[in-house]
């Protein structure tokens, strides 16, 4: 994954960077607790490497979610709708 503004939302991309690199950092201590026979560290720093992978995965479809808004938005605008006078239903 790119940590661009392809991936996700710009005021998001030190956050990400943040939760990639807990990912890279969680490598390193699986890879360590299992050399040492430290199953239980393993086990609790996979679950680290999980979450962060979900939170990555959440600010990624945070940013689809905005990209799928602003085409909606511009489609509308094209077809003379006054978006402003759409409400949101949710």
């Amino acid at each position: 994954m790119d940590l661009t503004k392809n991936s996700v939302l710009p005021q998001d991309i030190k956050h990400a960077a943040k939760e990639f690199g807990a990912v890279h950092s969680c490598y390193g201590r699986i890879e360590k607790s299992l050399y040492e026979g430290d199953f239980e560290e393993a086990k609790l720093t996979a679950i680290d490497l999980l979450n962060s992978i979900r939170e990555l995965e959440r600010l990624h479809d945070k940013k689809v979610r905005r990209d799928r808004f602003e085409e909606v938005v511009k489609l509308m605008r094209a077809k003379g709708i006054l978006v402003e006078m759409v409400v949101r239903n949710s």
